[in-house]
């Protein structure tokens, strides 16, 4: 049965939305996305992902790949900048013409909103503001960013800022909580990215308009866990079963012996 069952896994054809690339109807996510790609026109968004970061279903970095358009975004996978990394992506965080933010959190970042005016006090108002995450869980991140300072892999304009939108009305906390954070000032590279982008370009509207289809993505996730937890209640026997089960057989071998006796066989 084992053969068999793996045969039809195995010989089935899945459907698969040719925009973004997920199971349809169930997982795709069209219907959340924008209809016609964002041009930012005063950033760029650079992503360098962890290599285990790319195999998570529920990643948040090719939602905005879907969302922004490709001058907008650059995506390289990596432990840290270097000469395995894309080279678009060590080209754009190597100009020193543009300057250029890290969103990470250390006891050297500095508020985003401090380091726009200090952008815009050395730079003219059409340059554009290149943005470096880093993406992967806490842990990953953490080992990268330590991999970059250690092997000098940061451009010496580089500054680091921390976002803390929790201050403002527009922030809505825990969107991604299909994964914890290990806090609820810690944002995933999705809403980072957003908060990030719509303060740069500002313009408040590209916040939700960002994040649409990672909440859209949240709901299905959590659709599929609910159901599967029905369907495993539903199989499941119930307690009441198992005893009634037990009687059951009790009464059988109760009976059996009666019948014997009546035999004459003990």
């Amino acid at each position: 049965s084992t053969t068999l069952s793996w045969s039809r896994t195995k010989t089935s054809k899945r459907s698969y939305c040719d925009r973004c690339k997920r199971p349809k109807p169930g997982a795709c996510i069209c219907e959340s996305l924008p209809e016609r790609s964002i041009s930012l026109s005063k950033c760029r968004v650079l992503v360098l992902q962890h290599p285990h970061e790319r195999k998570r279903k529920n990643r948040t970095v090719p939602l905005l790949q879907l969302s922004l358009s490709p001058e907008s975004i650059e995506v390289a996978i990596g432990r840290r900048l270097g000469d395995k990394t894309s080279l678009n992506l060590m080209q754009f965080v190597h100009d020193k013409k543009l300057p250029l933010l890290l969103l990470y959190p250390s006891s050297e970042a500095i508020p985003l909103e401090e380091a726009l005016e200090k952008i815009r006090e050395d730079h003219d108002t059409t340059t554009i503001v290149n943005i470096l995450v880093l993406d992967g869980t806490w842990k990953f991140a953490r080992e990268m960013d330590r991999a970059n300072v250690k092997h000098s892999q940061y451009p010496e304009n580089i500054i680091r800022v921390q976002l803390k939108p929790i201050l403002s009305t527009e922030f809505r906390p825990r969107r991604f909580d299909i994964r914890t954070p290990p806090s609820e000032n810690h944002l995933s590279t999705a809403e980072s990215i957003a908060w990030a982008v719509c303060q740069v370009e500002n313009d408040s509207s590209l916040y939700d308009t960002l994040l649409k289809p990672l909440d859209y993505m949240v709901e299905k996730w959590k659709s599929f866990a609910n159901n599967n937890d029905m369907k495993k209640k539903q199989q499941a026997p119930s307690n009441g079963d198992d005893n009634q089960a037990q009687q059951n057989m009790t009464s059988q071998k109760k009976l059996a012996k009666r019948q014997k006796k009546l035999r004459g066989d003990c």
